[in-house]
């Protein structure tokens, strides 16, 4: 539980006892989830099952499902540039220019503000469900590749982060 006594936003799933029995169409909020255990337990098994309840063809090529379903192994050199995204050189028809490059981060939220922006414009009723799957977590340097971004991972009881943050990269 969080300081104010309500269930935390995180919940932490241990792999020898997997089992993916919510139907994630029914939840409000957004929600992070860890699934942790040895090696060859499920975990990832677990995720894509969680995934399928919502979007049954997301691993399908060319479903546009998958345009919902971002996922990314980390790895010890794995870095916030990585999560976040950079400016790197892009070769252009007069030479170079710099401009940013989107990590997955950045990507998925990018999608989850647009659907959010369909239905505030009434383009459509509900926001479909992004979700942003980090793989090997425990490989990487958690604070060097999230860095401020962990403060996001802090909401209310109505999903919203307690604590803000300024990126002006991301913005």
């Amino acid at each position: 539980t969080n300081r104010t006594g309500k269930p935390s936003e995180i919940t932490f799933v241990d792999s020898s006892s997997l089992s993916v029995q919510q139907d994630s169409k029914s939840e409000t909020l957004p929600f992070n989830r860890i699934y942790f255990g040895a090696p060859g337990t499920g975990k990832s098994y677990g995720v894509s099952k969680l995934i399928k309840s919502v979007y049954p063809n997301f691993d399908k090529e060319n479903d546009e499902q998958s345009a919902y379903v971002f996922r990314t192994t980390l790895h010890p050199e794995y870095s916030y540039s990585d999560f976040v995204g950079q400016i790197m050189p892009v070769e252009k028809e007069d030479g170079f220019d710099y401009s940013f490059t989107p990590g997955v981060f950045t990507r998925a939220l990018k999608k989850a503000m647009l659907e959010n922006l369909a239905v505030e414009n009434g383009i459509q009723e509900e926001p479909k469900k992004v979700f942003l799957v980090l793989e090997e977590l425990s490989r990487a340097n958690v604070a060097a590749v999230f860095g401020d971004l962990f403060q996001l991972l802090d909401r209310d009881n109505k999903g919203k982060s307690e604590y803000s943050i300024s990126n002006a990269i991301i913005s």
